[in-house]
């Protein structure tokens, strides 16, 4: 099973993985705020998230008073599940790189943090702009090539001593995407955001690595899944108890907006 499903059957990790990068922040993290206002909507427009996970950024966009046709395909059934109990009008399982919408069916398309999971990163931006309006948006959002590296260091070190291989994944970040999406669109403007994840006590940290271990190759069902998961615990909890001072790791996204001009 593939990490992008196999990571989303269920949204327990994503959602500790959001209210981590909520809570400890420096500056503020107002991701999905900032990506609604790069949108620049029309309380009208009909709308696609591609990838909407647990659905929280498209309960903000409805809580906002947003009254075009919302849309939302994720490869994780239970991620097109959780969108559609919020009121969600079409909600389905599928492929980003074969979109079952026809051409020019929307006037924005989001996909956000999703690009990592994709088979083909150029297939699904054709996609996005196959079925985007003449002068539609489509809104791309994606991490630094790394994310907390230092706890990144951590978790591969961690692995690597289990003998865990991570997983490869698509090299899609904030120094390939705006190219890529030029080469596909004509254009694209970048929004760039840059801050640090600070811990002042080891728990909400550990919380956030044991919520990344999928992406390292240790699955929910692996049988070095508690292991490592302790493993870990106690070497944060070291760390802390040995540093006297704050965990600081830099992290850091783009959001990209490109037009669909021809």
């Amino acid at each position: 099973m593939e990490l992008g499903i196999n990571e989303y059957t269920s949204l327990t990790s994503l959602s500790i993985r959001q209210s981590i990068h909520l809570n400890y922040s420096e500056p503020p993290d107002r991701l999905e705020e900032t990506t609604i206002d790069a949108a620049a909507l029309s309380p009208e427009s009909s709308v696609i998230d591609i990838g909407p996970g647990n659905g929280s950024f498209l309960r903000r966009l409805v809580e906002s008073g947003h009254r075009g046709m919302i849309a939302a395909l994720d490869r994780s059934m239970t991620a097109a599940q959780s969108v559609a109990v919020i009121g969600s009008p079409v909600s389905l399982q599928g492929d980003a790189c074969r979109l079952p919408f026809a051409d020019t069916a929307f006037d924005v398309v989001f996909a956000r943090h999703m690009l990592y999971h994709v088979s083909d990163v150029f297939a699904a931006l054709r996609e996005f702009k196959r079925v985007l309006r003449l002068s539609g948006k489509c809104v791309t959002v994606v991490n630094h090539a790394e994310q907390a590296p230092r706890l990144s260091d951590l978790l591969r070190r961690r692995v690597a001593v289990n003998g865990v291989r991570p997983p490869d994944l698509q090299r899609v970040d904030t120094t390939i995407l705006p190219d890529m999406l030029r080469s596909v669109f004509g254009n694209t403007s970048v929004t760039r955001r840059v801050g640090h994840l600070v811990f002042y006590r080891p728990e909400p940290l550990v919380a956030f690595g044991t919520a990344l271990l999928g992406f390292y190759g240790v699955t929910p069902d692996s049988p070095l899944r508690a292991d490592i998961e302790a493993q870990l615990a106690n070497d944060i909890q070291n760390w802390f108890a040995h540093s006297g001072r704050p965990w600081r790791d830099s992290k850091g996204f783009i959001i990209c907006l490109s037009v669909r001009e021809d």
